[in-house]
């Protein structure tokens, strides 16, 4: 059986098609486990409708001594599955209704995980799907990828048998939770025990006008930046510890697609935390004086232009 785990907070406006998409599932060997995230609109009721539907929709509140966020959710519904395999869905994304059989019928006992394909959905159609899940080139791996921020995969595209998941879910970040997730389980996974499946897409992101505005919402580029940080003073240490010089560097690859998407425009909300990020990245050797440098000189345009145009006068 497979436990689909959806962590939920104030999704109305997705959340039934979302569960539709579960309930026509062609094989019945499923269990859905919604946790709420302390919902205030009509989320409460509309988990409420589908567990009175079928038996198999389970529902759990996150507790308030434990911290807010998609994370401490997923971790809950982990420790509640009833299901030898694990997989994750987003309360505003949907499922194939073949998803489940698919899977099921991948499965073999000698991979570690396996990696099914996303495809981006935009206005609810489904004649043009692009499929989201990127794969490695020859002198490329799967860890350097997510390292580098260019996302092989979203957390909805893996299965994971859970008697051999020995990772949970960072409740300290509220973005890039996958990423820290995929990248720790490749940390402790050999590649070659990945089992990637071709086959037709099985789930599908929606994609519209409401998702693409978040990310010019301050609260959200707030969000991406202090979990960052986060995820930068995490992920170093463990690095370190694997003596992965090579693997470590790549997060300055990581940080300027961050500061050139979300931080160069933004600093005047963001208060100290770019600069500390700068400093941890410095100190660890992962980027020089001299990028430093440039990244304040980037958020002064009228300085940076001057600093450009004397570079190029040097080359000239």
């Amino acid at each position: 059986m497979i436990s689909i785990i959806i962590p939920t907070y104030n999704n109305e406006n997705y959340l039934f098609n979302t569960l539709e998409s579960v309930l026509n599932q062609t094989s019945k060997n499923w269990e859905c486990i919604i946790i709420d995230d302390g919902s205030d609109d009509g989320t409460k009721e509309i988990i409420q409708s589908y567990r009175k539907k079928d038996k198999r929709f389970h529902s759990y509140e996150r507790p308030q001594h434990i911290l807010k966020g998609a994370n401490a959710c997923r971790n809950i519904g982990i420790e509640n599955a009833e299901g030898a395999f694990l997989m994750f869905l987003d309360a505003d994304d949907l499922l194939a209704n073949t998803c489940i059989e698919n899977r099921l019928n991948q499965i073999d006992k000698n991979s570690a995980f396996f990696i099914f394909p996303m495809g981006v959905l935009r206005d609810s159609d489904f004649t043009n799907i692009k499929i989201i899940n990127r794969y490695a080139g020859v002198d490329e791996s799967y860890l350097s990828m997510f390292l580098s921020y260019q996302i092989p995969w979203p957390i909805t595209s893996l299965l994971l048998p859970k008697a051999n998941l020995s990772i949970m879910f960072s409740e300290k970040l509220q973005r890039f939770q996958d990423v820290d997730f995929s990248i720790r389980l490749l940390l402790n996974t050999a590649e070659e025990q990945i089992k990637f499946c071709k086959v037709e897409p099985d789930c599908f992101y929606r994609k519209d006008e409401k998702n693409l505005m978040k990310f010019n919402d301050q609260l959200f580029i707030s969000k991406i930046v202090t979990s960052f940080s986060i995820l930068v003073l995490d992920l170093i240490p463990i690095l370190k510890s694997k003596s992965d010089k090579h693997h470590i560097k790549l997060l300055s690859k990581f940080y300027k697609k961050i500061y050139d998407r979300y931080i160069v425009n933004n600093k005047g909300f963001l208060n100290n935390v770019p600069r500390e990020i700068e400093l941890t990245l410095y100190r660890n050797d992962i980027i020089s004086k001299k990028e430093i440098i440039v990244y304040y000189l980037k958020s002064k345009p009228f300085i940076y232009r001057l600093f450009q145009l004397r570079n190029f006068l040097n080359l000239t």
